[in-house]
């Protein structure tokens, strides 16, 4: 039995190393955006597009800091999708003539209705999106987004980054990591001519994009997916472009309760049933990986003391392999800090899988 569980980790290690190996194979192939090339009069028209449910003050904040944006055109739309608050009739004393507030017709569940209500109403022809949560470090965002956009001809979609807060707590700690685990793996999954995902927090596509695809249609019964759902169902390996210039980051908090954390995060993977067989696959491998090596590690370290030495040197070159190829994408994506932090995060992740997974089954199609 020893044996056997010895195999599980040098098994599990190894799919582990190299799906590492080919995310950050991918992620190398992302180039970053430099300094603007364009002139001012190339530059599209913008339609920021944001949907806000019951955000309190911060989306007051988001729309004052997104109407400061350095770029020479563009529209901010607030949809309100059935506040029970009254943070929408704050935005009201903005008297800005980029500003478009609208009520969301349709309660529906998800934010499909409302994006696609507020995408109907735009004026312009690129869309770009975040929630009303997030907060952009830079009065750049626009543009560089744009920019990234406008490299090629060929370009449609641009896929955003969204970091996570710090804070000097475990759950913000996790909350980065997974955030961070995340983007390398739809970064280095592009980068390879497998996009499947962005983030509605930062993403942007041209409106010709939406309306050729039907808008939501490819996936309207299912309530979230409004983003990666949406992203798979119009990229291609040509199409898409990833942006992962710091000054483009769009910041939001974590949640500050462990059952809120999974809650969310189990709504997020909801739409993982719907993805294409090659994305489920390689997915599936990671996360199984992870499940199976720490109880494999556990077992012998209690019962099986002959293999230990054998088992911790396993344990110490898939540590030092993960640390080694996720580094460059650590330090990009702002979170080079959590490096040392890796062991301990890494292990979070295997019961991370698996309570997200059990919170999955009590979940509701909400907001």
């Amino acid at each position: 039995m020893g044996l056997t569980l010895i195999i599980v980790m040098v098994c599990t290690a190894c799919l582990t190393l190299s799906y590492y190996g080919l995310l950050l194979r991918g992620f190398l192939r992302e180039k970053k955006n430099s300094i603007s090339s364009f002139n001012p009069e190339q530059y599209p028209s913008v339609s920021v597009i944001i949907a806000s449910k019951n955000s309190g003050e911060q989306i007051h904040h988001l729309v004052q800091k997104i109407l400061k944006q350095d770029y020479p055109s563009f529209e901010v739309i607030v949809i309100d999708d059935f506040s029970t608050d009254n943070s929408i009739e704050k935005l009201i004393a903005i008297h800005d003539k980029n500003l478009v507030l609208l009520k969301a017709k349709h309660d529906a569940p998800g934010k499909k209705a409302a994006l696609s209500q507020a995408i109907a109403s735009s004026k312009y022809p690129i869309l770009l999106f975040t929630d009303a949560d997030c907060m952009p470090q830079s009065d750049k965002w626009i543009k560089k987004m744009v920019d990234t956009l406008l490299r090629t001809e060929d370009k449609a979609v641009v896929l955003g980054y969204g970091p996570i807060f710090p804070y000097d707590n475990i759950l913000s700690r996790f909350a980065r990591y997974e955030t961070f685990l995340t983007a390398f793996q739809y970064i280095g999954f592009a980068g390879v001519g497998l996009p499947y995902m962005g983030v509605g927090r930062n993403l942007m596509y041209k409106k010709s994009v939406f309306e050729s695809a039907g808008g939501f249609s490819a996936h309207h019964h299912v309530a979230s997916g409004d983003d990666d759902l949406f992203v798979q169902s119009v990229v291609s390996g040509s199409n898409i472009a990833v942006c992962s210039d710091p000054d483009t980051f769009m910041y939001s908090n974590s949640k500050t309760s462990i059952k809120d954390f999974l809650m969310q995060k189990s709504r997020h993977i909801s739409t993982s049933i719907y993805y294409k067989p090659i994305i489920k696959l390689l997915l599936g491998v990671f996360s199984a990986a992870h499940i199976l090596f720490y109880p494999a590690l556990i077992l012998v370290l209690l019962f099986y003391h002959q293999w230990v030495i054998i088992a911790f040197a396993i344990f110490l070159i898939k540590l030092a392999g993960q640390i080694l190829l996720s580094r460059i994408a650590m330090k990009r994506l702002a979170v080079g800090d959590l490096l040392v932090w890796t062991p301990f995060l890494d292990f979070l992740l295997f019961g991370y899988y698996i309570s997200v997974s059990i919170f999955g089954l009590f979940r509701k199609n909400r907001w």
